[in-house]
């Protein structure tokens, strides 16, 4: 039967006490219940964590220990041919993958200082399990022996002090030079074990806390941060307008080389003359025709510099079309390894809570306890230490079964659909929303973060956003946290007080009843403290997170820059207009002029003017006559001081005006067209602002529900007060076990759909 199958026959005909305690047990039996030997399950062995998500984090080490990390190797990876805009540099490239590089080397040594602590956590336990039936043991061998009234021994002082034969017992723990084998060293030295091994583990705890929030913080936005800056570059823009100018140069080129060779050709035809208005003419045009060769020639320059530009902006494109496609492919296994991190990490602290928990209950035996009360604490600190040795033993092999299956080229299984259990008497959270508004809130931090950097505007607003988003963060670890430190706080509590309660229905001696009472009321106390920082804690990051925005004045600001592109597009309509009636006018000029060129340009002297009868003597054909004094009508107009005609060259140099016109004309609309694109970038910068601000609230609602089960359970702590213990006893276990279910699910790290 499979894990969905187990839970719908679980549920079938439940009463609802039977609801409660199964939506307490469903957490662990999902965490321990994760052997390959199971029907239907693909998850190797492991707590919340699979073999898939060690792979994943070997993939990413293995992905981003590839990157370049010294500036020429990433100039010859990217292979730019020009500038590549705003945050695209080869520097800005070289931050992201030395930061992507730095942060998985950091992967190896942590991976085998989990792996030798687990074993050492694993090798612990076992023994520790001994030392609890040592200490069974002992404690039996002294009550019944008539040491304890033959001596006087009421407390753990005075038990130390008596002297043991302890034989085999405590093995593994080898005695100092001139150290006397008592009962207090072997003590001594098993507290000692714990703590150092609370040390290991809190260590670990703080470097897997650390490699997963650079990853998520850092890592992960900034490669979707130049991702998003190579989708927004202008090259397509700017490789499509260039293409334009080039175009537009080319034809200039043509129209030089014609009046060049006609300009000769007159020259030549009025030297041929040789008489002194022959040899003035000449002169004359040879000139004309130098100060055409000259502009043929700079246009020439200009044209082979575009050219060369034109070549280096696609060469980036291209560069840049693979680079996006190689940091996607990065984004995917650093995806997959922060959630793989966020399971690794909750698995660690489920282990450190443990370990902390019979830390803790060390820190209560004093020499002062009495013997029984001694060995109710002493159950307690041994107590966690089978959940750590099965996780630990867990934790390993789920390690070395990823280690061989990445060796075999990923083979990977999916995962385990994660299980919600629904609390009873506590408000649903839904999960799911938090995690997916939070992963949208990061994306559209990223988004506003590569348009602030193409526009730098309103960087008030983009930092409070900025750090908006940093809280939410913040926001999600101290609810995980909070909920797993609670629910292991309180399953210890409820197991402690039952059987506080069993010792006390057992219990006849009277000094026996009042000190079990007495720890039942300091647990009772305890419980209280428990309670308060997590709750205070959650209400503070709720007030932060709950940043009420007010967008009247960016919504005023995104209809101002809506206006400003509509005028912006209407001034640009009108000069496209002008720009294609300039290049109309232009044409049909020159093909006035290219027709006079064929009657003989020799025949066209300086003065003669271009009148309907000069231009047919010419002897050009009819329909091209119509198409030079159509021309010359069309320039009459546009001159108006003209007369009754204009000259040859009079044409050539106001086709060359207009051709002066339409280059301003395109350098107007180039400027007027990236004013265009910088208006629309500014307000789809405030739109991401909104959605951003949507996200939020959506997350905020949903943080609320579990601020405000907090609070109330809190409240029905706080309430009991009042009761007598036993009363407080029953209500807490029944209120715990509701509170304790609803804590589960919150206890696992958020993963976005």
């Amino acid at each position: 039967m499979n894990a969905n199958n187990l839970w719908g026959e679980a549920l079938k005909g439940a009463s609802p006490d039977d609801l409660a305690r199964f939506a307490q047990l469903a957490p662990k039996t999902l965490a321990n219940a994760s052997t390959p030997e199971q029907e239907g399950e693909s998850r190797g062995k492991g707590l919340l964590l699979t073999k898939k998500q060690i792979i994943d984090l070997r993939k990413y080490e293995a992905a981003a220990l590839a990157l370049p990390f010294t500036l020429a190797d990433v100039k010859d990876y990217l292979n730019f041919g020009a500038n590549a805009g705003a945050g695209l540099k080869h520097e800005d490239f070289l931050r992201t993958f030395s930061a992507t590089r730095r942060h998985a080397q950091r992967w190896s040594p942590l991976r085998e200082a989990i792996m030798l602590t687990g074993s050492q956590l694993k090798l612990f336990a076992a023994s520790m399990r001994r030392y609890g039936r040592d200490m069974e043991e002992v404690y039996a061998d002294v009550r019944p022996s008539g040491l304890i009234d033959k001596h006087n021994i009421r407390t753990l002082e005075e038990l130390k002090r008596l002297e043991l034969e302890l034989g085999v017992k405590f093995p593994g723990i080898e005695l100092e030079p001139d150290t006397i084998s008592d009962f207090g060293y072997y003590l001594d030295q098993i507290f000692k074990r714990i703590k150092d091994n609370l040390d290991g583990v809190t260590a670990i705890k703080e470097q897997l806390a650390s490699f997963g929030y650079d990853l998520r913080e850092y890592i992960l936005p900034d490669i979707k941060l130049r991702i998003s800056l190579i989708g927004g570059n202008s090259l397509p823009a700017d490789i499509e307008l260039l293409k334009q100018q080039i175009d537009e140069r080319s034809q200039q080129i043509n129209e030089k080389n014609a009046d060049y060779k006609s300009a000769v050709e007159k020259s030549i035809g009025a030297a041929a003359g040789m008489n002194m208005v022959g040899l003035a003419l000449a002169i004359y045009l040879g000139v004309e025709a130098e100060n055409i060769r000259a502009e043929r020639n700079r246009l020439y320059r200009e044209q082979e510099e575009a050219i060369e530009t034109l070549k280096g902006k696609n060469q980036t494109l291209g560069s840049l079309t693979r680079v996006k496609h190689d940091l996607q492919g990065l984004e995917l296994v650093a995806v997959d390894a922060d959630i793989a991190t966020q399971n690794l990490m909750h698995v660690w602290n489920v282990m450190h809570l443990y370990v902390k928990e019979s830390q803790d209950t060390v820190a209560q035996i004093t020499d002062a306890l009495s013997l029984g009360r001694f060995m109710s604490k002493f159950r307690e600190v041994v107590y966690p230490w089978s959940q750590i040795e099965q996780d630990a033993d867990a934790l390993i092999a789920v390690f070395k079964e990823a280690d061989a299956e990445y060796e075999r080229n990923y083979r990977v299984q999916p995962r385990l659909a994660s299980y919600r259990a629904l609390p009873i008497g506590y408000p649903a959270v839904d999960r799911q929303t938090l995690a997916d508004s939070h992963t949208l809130m990061r994306d559209a931090a990223v988004r506003s973060k590569a348009l602030f950097i193409t526009w730098n505007y309103l960087p008030q607003l983009h930092d409070r956003f900025r750090d908006l988003v940093a809280s939410v963060s913040e926001s999600s670890g101290v609810l995980s946290t909070s909920a797993l430190n609670m629910k292991v706080g309180l399953d210890g509590s409820m197991r402690r007080l039952e059987r506080l309660e069993k010792e006390l229905a057992d219990a006849s001696d009277q000094q026996e009843i009042e000190e079990i009472e007495a720890d039942r009321a300091q647990e009772l106390l305890r419980i209280t403290s428990l309670v308060i920082r997590p709750v205070q804690q959650l209400t503070g990051q709720l007030s932060a997170i709950d940043d009420r925005f007010d967008r009247r004045l960016t919504l005023g600001f995104i209809d101002d820059l809506g206006k400003d592109q509509q005028a912006v597009q209407a001034t640009l309509d009108r000069m496209n207009d002008e720009r294609t009636e300039r290049q109309n006018e232009r044409s049909v000029i020159n093909e006035a002029i290219e027709a006079l060129k064929k009657g003989g340009v020799e025949a066209i002297g300086n003065d003669l003017l271009l009148t309907l009868e000069e231009v047919m003597k010419l002897g050009v054909a009819p329909p091209q006559v119509q198409l030079v004094m159509f021309a010359i009508e069309q320039l009459k107009k546009t001159l108006g001081h003209v007369g009754d005609g204009l000259r040859f060259l009079d044409m050539v140099r106001e086709r060359d005006k207009l051709v002066e016109t339409i280059e301003v004309l395109a350098r107007d609309i180039e400027t007027k067209t990236r004013e265009l694109a910088a208006l629309k970038g500014k307000v789809e910068f405030l739109q991401n602002i909104h959605t951003l601000d949507d996200q939020r609230q959506r997350y905020v609602d949903e943080y609320q529900r579990a601020v405000k089960a907090f609070q109330a359970f809190a409240s029905q702590i706080d309430a009991s007060k009042q009761a007598d213990d036993a009363q407080r006893n029953r209500e807490f276990i029944n209120y715990a076990q509701r509170f304790s279910a609803f804590l589960a699910p919150l206890a696992l790290p958020l993963t976005a759909r």
